[in-house]
Formats: structure tokens, C-alpha cells, sequence
């Protein structure tokens, strides 16, 4: 790219996530970022009112993609309860593009969230949404409100475990996950 091409808003957020993934959230820089894209300062300044505006929007686009959108998906397909939750896991387990980051970027952001609080509450609020959504496919499965909660928050744990191991390259998460849901759900599978 030439110095005087024009970015997109969403290149700077994906610019964003990279850098992100790659280098923690000390490399969220304007002067960085543009050097990266090859591009002056300006463009990220014609988009962004200052970094945490950057910062902002990547979160704002964190919950959207990664979560909003899916539990749309998956309420959308209106799937029988275990087949929504396999559809919700196959989703899950599926990493950001390399232009968002690639599979450091969930890691990243919860690392984020140590050191910005406003991050910190967009992870507890993204954590009680899958938490709350994954309960209530468990309760529309036929467990009782709270065994729904709790396999609910295993499952999720389990997500989350999964996936740091997988950057440590342990490789069948999907299957891993299949497997934990399947013995979550075995005591109150029907017939």
C-alpha cells in the first residue's frame, strides 16, 4: 500500500487485533499501527478520534463478531437443543481469521483485560452472555435451571482451557469439546 491510500475503518481493527495478538495490548499505537499498514498516521486519525477509540471499537467488534453473531446463528437455525449445541461448539472452536489475529486473539483479549477495565467488563459480559445462552440450550435439552447453569459454566471452561492448550499445540479441540458436551450431557440424555 502507498502512504496516501485510504484504510477502511476495519483495517485499522484488524490491524488492531494483530498487533494485539502478536504483541499485547503496548503495541495498540497509532504511529505503530500505520507502519505496519505502510500508511501515514492520518488515515488512522481520519477514522479513530485517538487510540482508545480504537481500542474501543475492537471490543465493540470483539462482542459483535464473536459472540453476538453466533448465538444469532444458532437461534436462527432453531435446531433441536443438542444439535444447536454441537452447531454453537463447531462455531466456537473456529479462530479469527489471520487479518483479526488468528487463534491468539480470544487469548489476547483476555490478557487485555488485566490491564484496561473497560476490557475486563467486556470479557465478564461476553462470559455471562455464552454462559447464560449455553444454560438455556441445556435447559431446552431437559436439564433442570440450575445442573443447566453449571454444565453450562464446565462446558465454557472447558472452551477456554481448550483453546490456550491448542497455542501449546494440542490440536483436536473440536473433539475435545464434542467429548466433554457428550459426558455433560449423558446423565440426562433421553433413551
Amino acid at each position: 500500500m502507498d502512504g496516501k491510500q485510504t484504510l477502511t475503518r476495519n483495517a485499522w481493527i484488524m490491524a488492531g487485533f494483530r498487533a494485539l495478538s502478536k504483541a499485547g495490548p503496548g503495541a495498540l499505537k497509532a504511529e505503530p499501527l500505520a507502519r505496519a499498514l505502510k500508511v501515514s498516521k492520518g488515515s488512522f486519525y481520519w477514522h479513530f478520534k485517538n487510540v482508545d477509540d480504537l481500542k474501543q471499537a475492537m471490543i465493540a467488534h470483539w462482542c459483535e463478531v464473536a459472540t453476538d453473531a453466533i448465538i444469532a446463528e444458532i437461534t436462527r437455525s432453531q435446531q433441536k437443543p443438542h444439535a444447536a449445541l454441537s452447531h454453537l461448539l463447531a462455531l466456537s472452536v473456529t479462530p479469527p481469521d489471520a487479518p483479526f489475529g488468528g487463534p491468539e486473539t480470544e487469548a489476547a483479549i483476555r490478557d487485555w483485560g488485566r490491564y484496561e477495565d473497560f476490557v475486563a467488563r467486556a470479557v465478564r459480559q461476553v462470559d455471562r452472555q455464552r454462559v447464560d445462552f449455553v444454560s438455556q440450550l441445556m435447559q431446552q435439552y431437559g436439564l433442570p435451571e440450575h445442573a443447566a447453569e453449571q454444565k453450562a459454566r464446565q462446558l465454557y471452561a472447558g472452551l477456554i482451557g481448550l483453546e490456550a492448550l491448542s497455542l501449546s499445540g494440542f490440536d483436536n479441540v473440536a473433539g475435545d469439546l464434542q467429548a466433554l458436551l457428550a459426558s455433560l450431557l449423558a446423565p440426562f440424555s433421553r433413551g
